[in-house]
């Protein structure tokens, strides 16, 4: 469960940073299936806020994790005609681009 997660980030960061990004992610999923999309829009932008230095750190490790987020994100973006933070996607979105020119599968 997410507050779980949530626990065992406080005492490994680390070890449990990705787990916790997936956990918001699925939330916002189900939160924006049952059409609570402001929720489901802030369960999404954390999952996008914890996920991009990891990923900008290791590329291949978090690449379709990061881009699986961030197109949700920009879906509920768009659903709720609210403006992306550009300052947070924009290199999530330069790094997926040099991924997918080097062969990389992640693209948004």
């Amino acid at each position: 469960s997410g507050k779980l997660i949530r626990k065992l980030v406080r005492h490994t960061p680390d070890a449990f940073y990705p787990d916790l990004a997936m956990c918001l992610g699925t939330r916002s999923k189900i939160l924006a299936a049952a059409k609570q999309t402001n929720e489901a829009l802030e369960a999404v932008t954390e999952a996008l806020h914890i996920i991009q230095p990891l990923f900008l750190d290791l590329h291949s490790a978090f690449a379709q994790l990061t881009a699986n987020i961030a197109r949700d994100y920009m879906g509920l973006c768009k659903e709720l005609e609210r403006e992306p933070d550009m300052e947070l996607l924009r290199p999530i979105i330069a790094v997926l681009q040099e991924l997918k020119e080097a062969g990389g599968e992640a693209s948004l």
